[in-house]
Parts: structure tokens; C-alpha cells; sequence
């Protein structure tokens, strides 16, 4: 039995079907679904169905049905719902309900729909750039050489791998094509991939037939590069000079592609700071060989440089180039646990690191589980979780002091609090090994090491964490910052450097 609430929304009926009768809640759905249908309708098409509904399920589900969506009921009560889960569910009614994916050549529309979705709300936040980090951090610690595949043989995901091929490398695509032909044309193509395809299946060809036919372009390399072919280009910036010639400077600056696959042919953003300037100069340059140097000529010294900053194509991190994160643990192929020999708390400690043991090994991954009292120190060749305040490893790197200016006096008197009645859960560098990243989890409470368990597996993008309570309620998050990125140089390390990089404007906001 449901409660049925209504709202006519121009051409379309919006509905929310609630098995617990809650005005207030439903009002929210429906006021929020128009505003996604009236967004949608400007920037793909008009919507293909007569009504939306949102459904109560009896179980927590998150399933996008053409005209209707069917959501758990602890789901739907999450308030940052609305503005994530929900509008990809709503948008599936145009990108695989409305334009149908051909399997037999892959599956197209998670990846445009966690672009015009996901990721577009981010960037109305202005956190576009972040989101597209995460994404190509998450390819970069779970796809590897044994499990990589092109995303034309992409059905549906079944492993974190899987999600970042199908859903984020697809997504990266979209935004090369957005960053390569504006966002005009961008919502030009789609909007006659969607007219021309409506109600039938649908290709990654037929994607690019439109774009061609929008842009007056040949794209058969690019999609053979990106749709066709696995694996994504790792980029290394070196050799940065500037060198004076009368009144112009010569910034000359070498990149190479050092990943084991072919070379591939690719557009990169490059970032400029310039002495006494407020804002940073932006171009491109195109690489297509192993090795190429490059040379830009300005009127003003360069004092810095940045190679793809926003984070704009799709390639493979540098582990010094981001934030170290949980995914970098869970992510590794070989992993070591060290439990807490003398700790109160070790059975829980055990029964957790055997629950991610066999998700790890259900993955092809090595997970050991050693004590405290079995090493001598930490291992710098595989990544490495410390469990327990009282691990005799715990303090191997101490947040509080290395990145105290980045956390601010609030957060570390926050993080002094959790060490003492709550969990705390971090990432940070191997200190010895920087390429190899250590996840630290600490808890007072049992209960609390329980439900961690299952909970952190979904905080994989943060890299510290704090919860309270034997339920482990989450009440801190955050990143940490990245120290010495190889995709930036400071030329001058004396100039005072007060320009920034101004967030993109949202794909909803094209004019």
C-alpha cells in the first residue's frame, strides 16, 4: 500500500509513491524532479515520457525504470540523495530508457549519464575538477594491466574496476569531447544523438555520428583511441626553462608518456602563471609521441607551470599528484594488514580484516594479515592498513603534525577527541615509499570496528575520516593535500604567485 502525491510539471506528471504517508518528504521529490526535468528538457531534448514517479520499494534498491524510479526506503530519507542518486535514476529516462544501448557494442550510457548528472552538480558547486580527479584516481588504483578492457566491452559493473572503466573513463571521454569542441557544440551533438536515436538502440558509433556531424569533423581516431582500445596515457612533465630573448621569454618544457601501452595521440591543457599577472594563461598542446618538447613564447616572465590542473583528459594519476586516499589501499594488488597484537579490541580487529581479505581475493588481490609483533618495521613494497590506537605502528605518520597547517586548529582538536572516545581513519604516503600508500584505522568501540567494516569500502575517495558512536557515525571527512606533484614546476621560487585557476562554468550554464 503507498500514499500517492502528485505535481503537474508542465507536460509531464511527477509522482512520488511513499509506503509511509510524509508530505514534507514528498514535496521535496516533487519539487526537485521538476527542476531536473525542466534542466534536462533545455539541455538534451524534451522528456520522452508523460510522467515520473518516485517508488517506495519494500527493500533498498536504486533501480531507474523508464518513466519511474524504485528507491529503498532508507534511500530516499538520505538527504544528500536528492542531489546525487536521484537525478541519475531520472536521467536514465533519456540515456538508456529513452535512447536504448546496442550491448553487442557496448554499454554508452552510464558514462553520459554520470556526466550530465553526477558530475554536473558538482560543477554547478564548482567542484568539477575534484570529481574528475576522483574518477581518474579510482582507474588509476583498480585498473591494472590483468583486468583493463575498452570500454566497448563494457555491460554493467561488478567490481570496482568494471565501475571505473564503464562509468569513469567513459565519463572522461565525454569531457574531452566537451573540452575539445566547447559546450555549445557538446549539447548540439547530443541533443541530435537523442533526436535521431529516441526509442531505438543505440551505439557508441551513433555518438560519434553526431558529434561529426555537429563539428564537421572526421573522429574515427578518436573513438577508435578511446572507445575501441584499452589502457590510458600517463603523462610526466621535466626539462621546464625559461630563457629570455630581448623582450619575450621562452618557457621550453618536455613531456613524456611513460605508461607500458602504445603512445597515444592527445590534448593536453597547459597552465600558465605569469609575473605580476592575476590571471593564469590557458592552451594546449598536442602530444603524439613518447618523448616531445615544447616551447611557448610570452611578454611576461612564467614563473609556473601546470600540466592538465583541472584535471580535463582522461589519464592515468602520479601518486604524488593526488591526495593519497583509501581507494590506494583498497586498490592495490598487494596488500598487508597489521593487527594490534596487545590490543582489547583485536578480535574485532580480526574479524574485519578477514571480511576484507576475502573481498580483496574476490578481486585477484593479496590481502595478509600479520600483528604488530611480527614486524619490525612497515613494508614500503605493497600498501600497507595499521589497525588500532594501540598498534606499536601507529605513530609510523602523524597527521596531526605533518599536515597541521592543512587541517586548521578546529579539526585537530577534533581529531585529539575521536583518538580518545571515537574512530579515526586516514591515508597518507608511505613515508619511505611514497608511491605506496598506508591506511590507518583506529576505534574505541567494538561495535564501531563492526560496522567499519562494512562502511569504509564507501568512503574510498576521502583521505581522513572521523565517526562516533558504536554504529560509527560519520562527523569528519576530508582530503589531504598532495605534496610535490611531477605535473607542476615552480620556475620562480621567489615571485609571489596570486592568480588562480577559476572553476569552469557548469554544462547548464552554456549559452
Amino acid at each position: 500500500k503507498w500514499t500517492e502525491y502528485s505535481l503537474q510539471a508542465g507536460d509531464v506528471l511527477v509522482q512520488a509513491f511513499l509506503r509511509t504517508p510524509d508530505k514534507k518528504l514528498a514535496n521535496k521529490y516533487l519539487g526537485v524532479t521538476s527542476g531536473y526535468i525542466d534542466l534536462y528538457n533545455k539541455l538534451i531534448g524534451p522528456y520522452p515520457y508523460t510522467k515520473f514517479a518516485l517508488v517506495e520499494n519494500f527493500w533498498e534498491t536504486g533501480y531507474g525504470m523508464p518513466s519511474f524510479t524504485l528507491l529503498g526506503q532508507k534511500v530516499i530519507r538520505m538527504p544528500w540523495i536528492l542531489y546525487s542518486s536521484y537525478p541519475h535514476e531520472l536521467l536514465h529516462n533519456y540515456w538508456g530508457n529513452g535512447v536504448f544501448v546496442d550491448y553487442s557494442q557496448g554499454n554508452w550510457c552510464e558514462g553520459i549519464t554520470v556526466y550530465m548528472a553526477d558530475h554536473l552538480l558538482q560543477e554547478q558547486r564548482g567542484s568539477g575538477a575534484s570529481y574528475r580527479r576522483t574518477s581518474l584516481q579510482k582507474f588509476t588504483d583498480y585498473v591494472n594491466g590483468e583486468n583493463d578492457f575498452p570500454v566497448n566491452k563494457f555491460l554493467s559493473r561488478n567490481n570496482s574496476a568494471e565501475e571505473a572503466v564503464g562509468y569513469g573513463k567513459t565519463m572522461m571521454i565525454n569531457n574531452m569531447l566537451r573540452y575539445e569542441f566547447g559546450d555549445k557544440k557538446f549539447i548540439e551533438a547530443y541533443t541530435k544523438f537523442y533526436n535521431d536515436n529516441k526509442f531505438r538502440k543505440a551505439t557508441f558509433g551513433d555518438i560519434q555520428k553526431s558529434f561529426e556531424a555537429v563539428n564537421g569533423k572526421d573522429l574515427s581516431a578518436f573513438f577508435k583511441q578511446w572507445v575501441d582500445r584499452k589502457g590510458a596515457p600517463t603523462i610526466k612533465l621535466s626539462d621546464v626553462e625559461v630563457k629570455k630573448k630581448k623582450k619575450q621569454y621562452k618557457l621550453n618544457f618536455t613531456l613524456k608518456q611513460v605508461q607500458n601501452e602504445d603512445v597515444f595521440d592527445v590534448n593536453i591543457p597547459v597552465v600558465v602563471y605569469l609575473k605580476g599577472e592575476s590571471q593564469v594563461t590557458n592552451t594546449k598542446v598536442t602530444m603524439n609521441k613518447r618523448e616531445q618538447a615544447f616551447s611557448l613564447t610570452y611578454d611576461k616572465k612564467p614563473v609556473r607551470i601546470d600540466i592538465d590542473p583541472t584535471f580535463q583528459i582522461m589519464r592515468r594519476l602520479d601518486r604524488k599528484e593526488v591526495p593519497a586516499s583509501l581507494t590506494q589501499v583498497f586498490g592495490e594488488k598487494q596488500a598487508v594488514i597489521i593487527l594490534p597484537g596487545n590490543s582489547k579490541h583485536l578480535d574485532a580487529y580480526t574479524s574485519l580484516a578477514k571480511m576484507w581479505q576475502k573481498t580483496q581475493q574476490a578481486q585477484g588481490k593479496q590481502l595478509t594479515v600479520v600483528t604488530d609483533n611480527e614486524l619490525s618495521s612497515v613494508p614500503t613494497d605493497k600498501a600497507v592498513w595499521i589497525l588500532g590506537f594501540g598498534n606499536k605502528f601507529n605513530g609510523f605518520v602523524n597527521i596531526s603534525e605533518k599536515y597541521s597547517s592543512a587541517l586548521g586548529t578546529k579539526k585537530l582538536v577534533q581529531i585529539e577527541k575521536l583518538k580518545k572516545e571515537g574512530a579515526l581513519v586516514y591515508a597518507v604516503p608511505n613515508p619511505n615509499n611514497t608511491y605506496k600508500t598506508v591506511g590507518f584505522l583506529g576505534a574505541n568501540n567494538a561495535d564501531a570496528i563492526k560496522a567499519l567494516s562494512r562502511k569504509l569500502l564507501h568512503y574510498g575517495k576521502y583521505g581522513y575520516l572521523g565517526f562516533e558512536t558504536e554504529k560509527a557515525t560519520n562527523v569528519l571527512k576530508g582530503s589531504l593535500p598532495a605534496l610535490n606533484s611531477p605535473m607542476n614546476y615552480i620556475i620562480d621560487n621567489k615571485a609571489e604567485i596570486n592568480a588562480v585557476i577559476a572553476p569552469r562554468k557548469a554544462l547548464s550554464e552554456a549559452k
